[in-house]
C-alpha cells in the first residue's frame, strides 16, 4: 500500500518570537548565546526534527550533541519523544538514543565526552548544545569533518561560562561568510516576566545573574585558578601588543601529548618582567612535527622546559623527546615530576604580576589559563584540590612549567637581564640544574 505522501503531521510545538527568529536563519552555521530558561533545548530538538522530515536525501543523519550521553538523555530524550510521538511509524532505539522518522531520517543523541566514538559519522546537520562544556576537537577533529560531504549544517547553542570554545566559536560568527551570530538576553527577550529577574538577581548575586540571564562573558568562572589574576592583568595593561626582541633569546615551555594536546609558550626575559611572545598547540602530531615548527620561527630560543615525561621514549619513537631535542641543537631542561600540583599553581598565581602577554598571538593560552579550574565533585558540593583535566588544562600545565622552570633554571639571569643577545654572543652556560 502506497504512503499518502500529503499527510501533514501536527507537532505540539509552537515557538516563541525569540525561538522563531532562530528557526528563520538561513546561516548553514549559528551561533546563539542563550539565557536560561529561553527554551533553547526544546527549540533545538525541534530545529532538528523540523529540518529531518523535510529532508530529500538518502538516508539523512542528524544529530543533538550535549556534552555527555547522560546529559542527552536526561534533558532532551524525552523531548524527541514528545513531538515526534504523533508522527505515523516513527521508531525509537532506547539504548541507543536514536529516533528514525518514516522518511528514513535518523536522529541520534549523542555525548561530547568521548569525541573518538563519533568518527566514522556523516551529518546532514546538528546541534550542539552547551558547547562550552565540550572538548574543542569534538567539532574540529570530528563534527566538521562529518558535515563536509553532505555539505551538512551546524548549530552552536549554550549560555555563557567565561572565555571558551563556545565564545570563541561566537566571535568567529561575528564576521565568518556563511556564519550568523545571536546573543539572547534575558533583558531583551521578556520571555520571564521582570519580577522573577528581580527576586533572581537579589537571590543568586549580580555576577551569577549577569552570567545566566545577560549572558555576561566576565563573570569569573568558578573555581577558576588564575581567572582574577588576569581580570588584573588586563586592568593593569600587561595583556596587550608583546613584539619578538631579537636582542634577548626566547625560553620555550612545553607540555606533551600525542592524543592529548602538546602546547608550547614562548616567552622573553627582559629587565624585570617575563613577556610571552607567542603560543602554540597541536596534536596527533610526534615531536619532529614541533621541532620543524620551532624552526620555523624567527626566534633564538635559548632553551626548552619539558616536564618530566620527556626523559620517556615518545609514541612510536625510539627516543626520548630530551634526546630528540638535543639530537636537533636544542638545550633541552627536564623538570622533576610534583608531588603535589596545588603548590605550583599557587607559584603561578604570585607570579603572574610579572608577566606580560601578547593578545593577539596568545589569545588561545589566555583562554586556557582564565578556565583552567579545580575539579567540582557534585556528591559533596564542592571543589577539590584537584584540577580539572580538559581543553584548558594542557596549555595551564605548560604555563606552570614556564614559571616553574624559569624559577628553576635561572642562574644566568641576573648576568644576562641587560645585555641581550648582541652579535654571535653564546648564551651563558647553565648549571647542571634539575628540579
Amino acid at each position: 500500500m502506497k504512503k499518502d505522501k500529503s499527510l501533514k503531521v501536527m507537532i505540539p510545538y509552537s515557538p516563541r518570537p525569540v525561538q522563531q527568529l532562530l528557526h528563520n536563519s538561513t546561516a548553514r552555521f549559528m551561533v546563539a548565546m542563550i539565557h536560561r530558561r529561553m527554551g533553547k533545548t526544546v527549540w533545538a530538538i525541534n530545529h532538528i526534527v523540523r529540518k529531518a522530515l523535510h529532508c530529500t536525501r538518502r538516508r539523512p543523519q542528524y544529530a543533538y550533541i550535549a556534552p555527555s550521553m547522560k546529559q542527552a538523555k536526561r534533558v532532551s530524550w524525552d523531548y524527541v519523544k514528545y513531538y515526534t510521538g504523533g508522527i505515523p511509524d516513527v521508531k525509537y532505539n532506547e539504548s541507543e538514543l536514536k529516533c528514525t522518522l518514516p522518511n528514513g531520517a535518523v536522529i541520534y543523541l549523542l555525548g561530547a565526552e568521548d569525541p573518538s566514538s563519533l568518527r566514522g559519522m556523516y551529518l546532514d546537520g546538528t546541534v550542539m548544545d552547551e558547547v562550552g562544556q565540550m572538548p574543542k576537537e569534538i567539532w574540529s577533529e570530528v563534527v566538521r569533518p562529518a558535515l563536509s560531504d553532505r555539505q551538512g549544517w551546524a548549530i552552536f547553542i549554550g549560555t555563557v561560562k567565561g572565555e571558551n570554545f563556545f565564545t570563541e566559536m561566537y566571535d568567529y560568527a561575528l564576521s565568518a561568510p556563511g556564519w550568523q551570530a545571536f546573543n539572547i538576553r534575558a533583558s531583551d527577550t521578556k520571555i520571564i516576566p521582570q519580577a522573577e529577574l528581580d527576586d533572581a538577581l537579589a537571590t543568586m548575586g549580580e555576577a551569577k545573574y549577569m552570567q545566566e540571564y545577560e549572558n555576561d562573558r566576565n563573570v569569573p568562572v568558578s573555581g577558576a585558578y588564575y581567572q582574577q589574576a588576569f581580570l588584573q592583568l588586563e586592568d593593569a595593561g600587561r595583556i596587550d601588543s608583546v613584539p619578538y626582541n631579537e636582542m634577548f633569546p626566547v625560553i620555550t615551555a612545553w607540555d606533551l601529548g600525542y592524543n592529548d594536546a602538546t602546547v608550547i609558550w614562548f616567552a622573553q626575559v627582559i629587565n624585570d618582567e617575563i613577556k610571552v611572545i607567542d603560543f602554540y598547540t597541536d596534536n596527533n602530531h610526534h615531536t619532529a612535527h614541533y621541532l620543524k615548527y620551532l624552526k620555523s620561527k624567527p626566534y633564538t630560543y635559548e632553551y626548552h622546559i619539558l616536564p618530566h615525561d620527556a626523559r620517556s621514549r615518545s609514541v612510536g619513537q625510539r627516543n626520548s623527546i630530551e634526546q630528540q631535542f638535543k639530537q636537533h641543537g636544542y638545550e633541552a631542561r627536564v623538570l622533576k615530576k610534583a608531588l603535589s600540583v596545588k603548590p605550583e599553581i599557587e607559584m603561578v598565581r604570585a607570579a603572574l604580576s610579572q608577566y606580560r602577554f601578547d593578545r593577539e598571538n596568545c589569545i588561545k593560552g589566555i583562554i586556557a589559563l582564565k578556565n583552567y579550574r579545580s575539579e567540582y565533585n557534585e556528591r559533596l558540593g564542592t571543589y577539590s584540590d584537584s584540577p580539572r583535566h580538559d581543553e584548558f588544562s594542557h596549555a595551564a600545565d605548560a604555563f606552570r612549567y614556564l614559571v616553574l622552570g624559569l624559577k628553576t633554571f635561572s642562574t644566568s639571569y641576573s648576568r644576562r637581564r641587560n645585555q641581550g643577545m648582541q652579535g654571535s654572543q653564546k648564551p651563558v652556560p647553565y648549571d647542571p640544574l634539575e628540579y
